[in-house]
């Protein structure tokens, strides 16, 4: 298990729920899908929003995640994941999560409820699972992320702010609490932007596409393997990008680019766009040898890559 101070790898690839061409799960692709990520020591959350979560039903979402430990078998860590919204049901998947044996729960949060502080506090009293939450965009009073980041056993707080500085804020509030708590990033794109920051790791789409890749960049910081996938970490942020990804697996011959959630498909322009990304990133990438010449090229301008 790649971990990071016995703790959490670098590298949590939040995987994409493959579908077969009628709608239901296809789990050849899911266990190849694993297979990479657990090869190239990522950790991985399953059934998160990458993972369209919303349109999956909770015996899928258990289904899941209970597959996912099996394939893994203790290579990386799995984690479940649950959204705040959820309330109750996200407690009852926590104790589910901690009943299979999965590493910990990532609590989506798209908007700060205002329960928030006393959902976490219950699901970390009550199942003793560690929580990673992830506050989206920058949203939410940073006094609840203050709070939580005291509570014992809290995994971590991952970040999806697009401005450096509001994730300065909430690193500040957080140590102002006089506790280490764990921060993740949880935008891949602006990684190097945050260069007052020291992230305990990364939550990554594009190890979907590039599972070694990211995990080498993450964990040596070669700017070369930056520069190769900066554009392509860029397109995967936007609204389409799950099904960007989806495409781009499909594209590498790992599985269908159905989706079951109602999301916006990627035109002509972005499919294309993806396409020439995939072979540029692919040439330099997808070999050793490529691998390792981008991380000859030096290390990033950032003080410190997680």
């Amino acid at each position: 298990m790649a971990e990071n101070d016995g703790r959490f790898p670098r590298v949590f690839t939040k995987t994409v729920t493959p579908f077969e061409s009628d709608g239901s799960i296809d789990w050849f692709a899911f266990d190849r899908l694993l297979s990479l990520q657990a090869k190239a020591g990522n950790g991985v959350a399953i059934g998160s929003i990458s993972g369209e979560r919303k349109a999956l039903r909770w015996e899928e979402r258990q289904a899941l995640l209970e597959e996912g430990l099996e394939v893994c078998g203790g290579r990386s860590r799995v984690l479940a994941v649950a959204g705040a919204e959820e309330g109750e049901e996200a407690l009852r998947f926590a104790a589910f999560a901690r009943d299979c044996g999965a590493g910990g729960l990532l609590l989506e949060v798209e908007k700060t409820p205002g329960g928030l502080y006393a959902l976490v506090r219950r699901i970390l009293e009550e199942t003793g699972v560690p929580v990673i939450v992830e506050r989206q965009n920058g949203k939410g009073n940073l006094e609840i992320y203050r709070e939580l980041s005291a509570l014992f056993q809290i995994g971590g707080i991952a970040e999806r702010a697009k401005d450096p500085l509001e994730t300065k804020r909430l690193s500040d509030a957080c140590r102002e609490t006089g506790t280490r708590t764990p921060l993740f990033c949880g935008r891949e794109e602006r990684l190097f932007l945050a260069e007052a920051l020291t992230y305990e790791g990364v939550f990554s789409e594009c190890a979907n596409l590039f599972p070694k890749a990211v995990s080498r960049l993450f964990s040596s910081g070669g700017k070369g393997i930056y520069d190769c996938l900066f554009d392509l970490l860029c397109l995967l942020g936007g609204e389409e990008g799950v099904s960007l990804l989806k495409w781009g697996l499909h594209r590498q011959g790992l599985c269908l680019p159905t989706l079951r959630l109602p999301l916006a498909e990627p035109d002509v322009g972005q499919i294309r766009n993806l396409e020439l990304l995939l072979e540029r990133t692919g040439r330099g990438l997808q070999t050793e040898t490529g691998v390792r010449k981008a991380l000859d090229s030096g290390p990033s301008d950032s003080k410190r890559l997680c």
